[in-house]
């Protein structure tokens, strides 16, 4: 048997399900570790996370797989791993249609920008009454 590859990690196994099963659909033998830890404690404990693996001779088929689907892999990373808010921020940003192609940094700026055009809309029209600022 050859040797078994970390792409994703899910802190609640019901998470990485619909990744495991599109990749088992593409043929990919993939397997969760630590998944009976997780489903016991349901990733409360903050005790570990599930693994979802696949054998080393699949690995770059599983992360083009993964990467045409809108997955990220946590393949690679080591202990080079970004913060969770980071990583959040960045799973969000690269779901909006004009920005998912920029680089995350490119991405931050922009909705800075447009949240601070949103709060003075919101405020211009607050402080208007019948269309007259006060």
């Amino acid at each position: 048997m050859s040797r078994l590859i970390t792409i994703a990690t899910f802190s609640n196994i019901n998470s990485g399900a619909m990744l495991r099963s599109l990749l088992e659909s593409e043929g990919i033998d993939c397997q969760f570790k630590d998944e009976a830890t997780t489903q016991i404690f349901g990733g409360y404990a903050n005790i570990g996370y599930a693994e979802l693996q696949v054998p080393e001779e699949q690995l770059q088929e599983a992360l083009s797989i993964m990467k045409i689907n809108g997955y990220r892999s946590s393949y690679g990373k080591g202990e080079n791993q970004v913060s969770p808010m980071l990583e959040s921020l960045d799973n969000f940003s690269s779901r909006v249609p004009l920005l998912r192609h920029l680089k995350l940094e490119y991405r931050i700026i922009w909705l800075l920008i447009a949240l601070a055009v949103a709060i003075g809309l919101l405020l211009s029209w607050l402080f208007t009454v019948d269309g007259v600022p006060y």
